[in-house]
């Protein structure tokens, strides 16, 4: 598509003189309208209003993306799900710009997850802990969690208190109930979320035994 084609038609809608943009901007493949909607607003940010890539990491809000008329562009950027309901101005700069804006998706998690644990009104996006992506965000929220807020007096102590009620407890104190519900068991979730230097492959396939016996065990016990 014709980057000037797409300028003028951008600026029509801009003086309301048109209510859409064509929809053969968008009828074409995933790559070409994601293509498009960057260009479209680049234009917008650069020539209109002569923002730097800085400027929008900073400064750039859904306010602004209504204003110019920039917000239903936002569906063509394969933006993640969990941006969707907290808008990430960093991550849109960085998609416009990514030489100039690097964006640290592990970060991003601790800043949502830390406001939930100290906002109790507050609520994780949807689809936080979904899929592979999902996954990688309960281990980072449970490795900052084993970093700054529990005390263990070893390795061992942290996997037999996980393999206990109490993993269940740190879980719900935690707010990552379900966070866990991704991982076979606690032991998993753990095991997982731990560098490569402090897992114990010993301590988990001992307590991962321990667990599973106690979930046969309690199967048999209703069964009979």
């Amino acid at each position: 598509m014709d980057k000037k084609e797409l300028y003028a038609e951008y600026e029509k809608l801009l003086l309301e003189k048109k209510r859409n943009l064509p929809s053969s901007f968008w009828d074409q493949n995933p790559t070409i309208s994601y293509q498009n909607a960057l260009t479209i607003i680049r234009y917008a940010v650069e020539k209109l209003l002569k923002w730097t890539p800085s400027d929008v990491a900073n400064a750039l809000t859904l306010k602004t993306m209504h204003m110019m008329k920039l917000h239903t562009l936002l569906k063509y950027l394969n933006v993640p799900d969990v941006y969707e309901s907290g808008f990430d101005a960093r991550y849109i700069a960085h998609i416009l710009y990514p030489r100039e804006i690097s964006y640290n998706h592990a970060q991003a998690t601790l800043e949502i997850y830390q406001r939930i644990i100290s906002d109790k009104a507050c609520a994780y996006p949807k689809r936080f802990f979904h899929d592979e992506s999902g996954v990688q965000r309960a281990k980072i929220c449970l490795s900052f969690v084993l970093r700054n807020k529990l005390f263990f007096s070893s390795i061992e102590d942290m996997y037999s208190r996980f393999a206990s009620s109490e993993g269940q407890k740190i879980m719900a104190e935690y707010h990552l109930l379900t966070a866990a519900t991704l991982f076979e068991t606690l032991i998993d979730y753990l095991h997982q979320s731990l560098s490569e230097a402090q897992r114990d492959d010993y301590l988990y396939n001992y307590y991962k035994f321990q667990i599973m016996y106690r979930q046969q065990k309690r199967i048999k016990e209703i069964n009979n």
